[in-house]
């Protein structure tokens, strides 16, 4: 093999190693600008107080302000709301259409978190905020970070079933056991949201009464 076409070789490699990382992120970042429209959309909802504002605001405050609150409860009430959302991503990068409708989840979620947080700040000002800030941003937004990651897998894993239905080629070297894999890995930081807000509902829970 001559130089020229040892060169050419290496330059095809790093060019197809850079669009697969083009491709990873932007599977990252299209989730992550639509969670945050979520968010400001939900705010924007909460100014008309009715519909899923009600529901959310209220389911919100039996699950984590009821009367028959305690840490067990806590945890598993946490733990469930987010991996509800990352079974029905996972399902969904089994479809070959998973790639579009996957973005809805990350954006449902963050229209809940707009929502909670324009409830307590509208109907409790500074104190909502603070509860905000202590009690629901750092559990939301590490279950946020998660569900961005397993629909970043969820959209790698859609297009590869429709790449290797059109195609014999294999997609940027993914596979159902990558897959697998990659979305457990990326699921894990939601038992950690929820591990983080039952430590600090243990810590702060009594500050705040609503």
């Amino acid at each position: 093999m001559s130089v020229i076409s040892l060169k050419k070789t290496l330059n095809l490699h790093k060019y197809s190693v850079k669009a697969k990382d083009f491709l990873l992120n932007w599977n990252y970042m299209v989730p992550l600008i639509i969670s945050l429209t979520g968010i400001i959309l939900g705010c924007k909802i909460g100014k008309d107080a009715r519909g899923v504002y009600l529901i959310i605001s209220k389911g919100y405050c039996d699950i984590f302000l009821g009367n028959n609150f305690s840490l067990g409860s806590d945890f598993i009430q946490s733990l469930l709301i987010s991996t509800i959302f990352a079974g029905i991503l996972f399902f969904f990068g089994l479809c070959a259409y998973g790639a579009v409708i996957s973005n809805a989840v990350p954006f449902c979620y963050g229209i809940m978190i707009g929502i909670v947080s324009f409830y307590f700040y509208q109907n409790y000002t500074l104190k909502g905020l603070a509860y905000c800030m202590i009690l629901v941003f750092p559990y939301a937004v590490l279950s946020l970070y998660s569900i961005n990651l397993c629909c970043r897998e969820s959209i790698n894993m859609a297009n590869m079933i429709i790449h290797k239905i059109s195609s014999k080629e294999r997609y940027i070297d993914y596979s159902f056991n990558t897959y697998i894999t990659r979305f457990f890995k990326s699921y894990l930081y939601i038992p950690a949201a929820a591990v983080l807000k039952t430590v600090l509902d243990y810590l702060f829970i009594d500050i705040f009464t609503f």
